[in-house]
């Protein structure tokens, strides 16, 4: 039998365990409560979302907050994994439980578990079918740059124009498993001259889509740095995509300046 239907008896056999188990208490599918989390962290302090064993993560800190009021708790996700250092600002995360919550307590235990870094601004609940990843249907990053005033706002949005839409983004990937798809589609994207502080302006790299594959935006957003003062023609970024050569383009940029902005959703969730 292949690894991958052994995965799949492996689940079947534990979903049918849960099932016995909620049938022995009276519990059906259509018991349970289903709640929507709105979060923005720093993620300076943390090695990322996905709980670890072997390092600070958000999720990590929102289970250690959340078990105490809600012990029966299952099935916490989250609309868009981030990477160590990478920040949010407009995450969201779902879970579901038997029981029946007081929202204001839950948000309250989660602003309590990691102060100045880790923000619940509302917790509600939703209707069951709403999944925090499955359900979601864009995602927006920024990323921000210090350049000291030095750069092109022009330049960088002419080379990164060609990158919107659908297109396979294997030569802004890394660490991309065996088979995965590198097929993404890029709804907008621009450079943006922002303030980053009261006497300092920078650089907003402005990204939204139906999802980016691991380090693909901080690729991106290094190699249009790289090229902003090439010689090479405006058209080189989709030079490099169409290539499909990853030591054609940059190492990712730091991990410090991207931000998750939002996940967007159909309007009932």
């Amino acid at each position: 039998m292949s690894e991958i239907d052994m995965e799949s008896v492996h689940a079947l056999r534990i979903a049918r365990r849960q099932a016995r188990a909620a049938r022995k208490f009276g519990r059906t599918k259509e018991d349970r409560r289903n709640y929507r989390l709105e979060l923005a962290y720093d993620g300076s302090g943390f090695i990322g979302w996905q709980q670890q064993p072997n390092g600070r993560t958000v999720e990590g800190a929102l289970v250690e907050a959340l078990r105490p009021l809600v012990p029966g708790i299952r099935g916490l996700m989250v609309g868009g994994r981030t990477d160590r250092g990478v920040h949010a600002s407009g995450q969201v995360a779902s879970f579901w439980t038997y029981q029946t919550l007081d929202a204001l307590d839950i948000r309250d235990a989660l602003n309590e578990a990691a102060p100045g870094e880790i923000y619940c601004a509302s917790v509600r609940r939703v209707p069951r079918r709403f999944h925090a990843r499955f359900s979601a249907k864009s995602r927006a990053y920024a990323y921000l740059h210090d350049d000291g005033g030095a750069l092109d706002v022009d330049r960088l949005n002419r080379l990164l124009t060609p990158l919107v839409g659908l297109h396979d983004f294997f030569a802004f990937s890394r660490s991309t498993p065996v088979g995965a798809s590198t097929i993404r589609r890029i709804y907008a994207a621009c450079v943006r001259r922002v303030r980053l502080e009261e006497d300092r302006s920078g650089l907003a790299f402005i990204f939204s889509g139906n999802g980016f594959i691991r380090h693909q935006i901080r690729v991106m957003v290094a190699t249009l740095l790289r090229e902003a003062t090439s010689n090479r023609s405006d058209g080189v970024m989709l030079e490099l995509l169409l290539a499909r050569e990853r030591m054609e383009t940059a190492e990712p940029a730091s991990p410090g300046g991207l931000i998750l902005t939002k996940i967007g959703y159909d309007a009932e969730t």
